[in-house]
């Protein structure tokens, strides 16, 4: 199995995953409106299974956007996620995030802007007196707007 297959596999069982949590939480439902004391012991397992899921679900999805980082080399060096083509044009709500620009369509389902941008590094910028940053494309769109900064591609 390649690494890009891999990648594909584990973002399909997280997905299978969160499903399955919905269901089981549907389950739980069902339960909590039976009238017997012994079907409403269930509620509590049922509960901790569908939490358990989703965190598996979680994890499983973090793997493979770990795996894509393996694959692609060193990451950006900014904290925060950027749009690949358009730079800070992203914005999230809901644990969804979008680039902004007309016709982009990109969009992510995870907060993009919380987490270190996980793109590939594609050039080195710096500052007058300060060590180079290792960027993204995107990252560097915004970086080339700034007075004094010098844009160098990265050793492949």
């Amino acid at each position: 199995m390649t690494d890009n297959s891999m990648s594909t596999h584990l973002r399909n069982l997280a997905a299978r995953a969160a499903i399955l949590a919905v269901d089981v939480e549907r389950v739980h439902d069902l339960v909590a409106g039976a009238s017997d004391d012994a079907t409403q012991r269930l509620q509590h397992p049922l509960a901790e299974a569908a939490s358990m899921i989703r965190r598996a679900a979680v994890d499983v999805e973090g793997s493979a956007r770990n795996l894509v980082l393996i694959e692609h080399g060193p990451s950006c060096g900014v904290d925060w996620g950027a749009c690949p083509e358009h730079g800070s044009t992203v914005v999230s709500a809901s644990g969804q995030s979008w680039c902004r620009v007309a016709g982009c369509g990109r969009r992510w389902d995870y907060d993009r802007l919380s987490g270190h941008c996980d793109e590939p590094v594609a050039f080195i910028v710096s500052d007058q007196g300060q060590p180079g940053v290792l960027m993204c494309t995107g990252h560097t769109v915004d970086a080339q707007n700034h007075p004094g900064v010098r844009i160098a591609p990265a050793a492949a």
